[in-house]
């Protein structure tokens, strides 16, 4: 797939779009979706293969969505991209990142939020622009609410950089408040360039200085798994309720599984 370059702050993001940027200054802005990115190869007679990010065909796990894509997209032919998120029915909302691969309950079922359209009817759309291919992927969906969906768009035009760096703060304010991912910005005349990361941005927390979150928290326990050759693989982490006592109580917040090499767990292990 395209791959997106790391935005590291309101300016440098609407900074470097004005360098790339040539007569058109039009940067469509989505929503950072916090599921699984998925490309699926619709052929128009029910038959569909889902890839990861990574481009490994994960059809027999998503095989669950390919009923909802085939009524969304009917007998055309086409590759799409977008984001496999999983719904919520009973609390009418989108479930927390790793409900995908983690698994979900009855009141749940998978959806997607599709943005992109790479193929159509046997010929390739990776050369032609954004705002061409979104054209053409919005007249071939017949949207399903809360199974198959387009990704809303806001557009930020860059021909002043003083109101265009206003408008991105005010919809990552925005963006914040909502407890979302973060944003994808993406030229309207972009093209598609398969693994590279071209003009696409995301602006997430992480990557902007003083607005990662931080954690002073106590590993109070670890669990091992088969996965993990016998070996330890979750961490167990914990803050305490009380600092100002010498033994204080803790309270379970989360398990880490990632972030150890093989050789640091077999360390901790012999510990």
């Amino acid at each position: 797939p395209m791959l997106c370059g790391r935005g590291r702050g309101l300016q440098h993001v609407i900074s470097r779009l004005r360098k790339q940027a040539s007569a058109a200054t039009v940067v469509w802005v989505e929503t950072k979706m916090d599921g699984e990115r998925i490309q699926a190869h619709w052929r128009g007679t029910g038959e569909c293969r889902i890839f990861s990010k990574s481009g490994r065909d994960s059809t027999a796990q998503r095989a669950a969505v390919i009923p909802a894509l085939g009524e969304a997209l009917g007998d055309t032919e086409c590759i799409v991209e977008g984001e496999l998120l999983v719904w919520n029915e009973e609390r009418k909302s989108i479930e927390p990142f790793g409900t995908v691969q983690g698994g979900f309950g009855p009141d749940c079922h998978l959806m997607v939020i599709l943005w992109d359209l790479l193929w159509l009817r046997g010929v390739s759309l990776l050369s032609q622009p954004l705002v061409e291919r979104r054209a053409q992927l919005e007249s071939i969906v017949t949207v399903k609410q809360n199974w198959v969906e387009m990704s809303p768009i806001e557009i930020i035009d860059l021909e002043s950089e003083a109101e265009a760096t206003a408008r991105l703060a005010d919809l990552y304010a925005a963006c914040v408040t909502h407890r979302q991912e973060g944003l994808v910005l993406k030229p309207a005349q972009s093209l598609y360039l398969p693994n590279n990361r071209g003009c696409w941005l995301k602006l997430k927390r992480d990557y902007i200085e003083g607005f990662g979150d931080s954690l002073d928290m106590a590993c109070v326990g670890v669990s091992y798994g088969p996965q993990a050759g016998g070996l330890l693989d979750h961490l167990l982490l914990a803050c305490p309720l009380d600092t100002n006592v010498r033994f204080p109580s803790f309270r379970l917040c989360l398990t880490v599984s990632m972030g150890l090499t093989k050789e640091e767990s077999v360390l901790l292990n012999e510990r």
